[in-house]
C-alpha cells in the first residue's frame, strides 16, 4: 500500500512559530548571561561578546535547520561550536540567577563582597562544569558484557524458541 499524502505532517507556519519562540528564548538566555556578566564586571561600553554569543545562538538555529537538508564540512563545523556555546550558555544561565540571588542575599544581610569575585565564582564554576561536560562528552564508552548461564543458554533466549524472550 502507498499513501502519499500531500499534506506536510508540520505545516509552515507552526515551524516558523515554534522556531521564533525558540530563537528568542535563546536569545533572550544570552542577553540574560550577558548583561549579568556585564552589570557584576562593571563593563562600560559594547563588549565583542555581546555580538559573538547571540551569534552563535542564530547559527545553532541555522545550522540545525540547514544540516536537515544539507551536508558539509563548515555547517558541521558551525553546528558543532555553537552547539558547544549552548551548553556553556546552560550553565552560564544558571551561573546568572544564582550570581543574582547570592548578591540580593548579600545585599540583605549586609555582607559587602567585590560584584568582580561574584561573577568570577559562578561564572568560573559554569566555564569549569561545561569543560567538565565537554570532556566527559568526548570519552567514548563502550561497555559489552557477554553472560552465558551455567546450562549454556545466553540470556533472552529459550529452550527451543528462535526469538528473544525472557526466561
Amino acid at each position: 500500500m502507498h499513501s502519499a499524502s500531500s499534506k506536510p505532517r508540520f505545516p509552515r507556519s507552526r515551524i516558523i512559530w515554534f522556531l521564533s519562540v525558540f530563537s528568542t528564548t535563546l536569545l533572550a538566555a544570552t542577553w540574560f548571561v550577558c548583561a549579568t556578566w556585564d552589570h557584576f564586571w562593571q563593563t562600560a561600553s559594547l563588549p565583542v561578546w555581546q555580538i559573538i554569543f547571540p551569534a552563535l545562538t542564530l547559527i545553532f538555529v541555522g545550522t540545525t535547520i540547514l544540516g536537515r537538508r544539507y551536508s558539509n564540512p563548515w555547517l558541521r563545523l558551525g553546528y558543532r561550536i555553537s552547539a558547544i556555546w549552548l551548553g556553556v550558555l546552560n550553565f552560564s544561565f544558571f551561573a546568572a540567577g544564582a550570581a543574582w540571588v547570592f548578591s540580593a542575599a548579600a545585599a540583605l544581610l549586609s555582607f559587602h563582597i567585590e560584584p568582580k569575585l561574584i561573577a568570577a565564582t559562578f561564572f568560573g564554576g559554569a566555564m569549569v562544569t561545561s569543560i567538565y561536560g565537554l570532556v566527559n562528552a568526548s570519552w567514548l564508552r563502550v561497555t559489552r558484557l557477554a553472560l552465558r548461564r551455567r546450562d549454556g543458554i545466553s540470556p533472552g533466549m529459550r529452550r527451543g524458541s528462535s526469538g528473544g524472550g525472557s526466561i
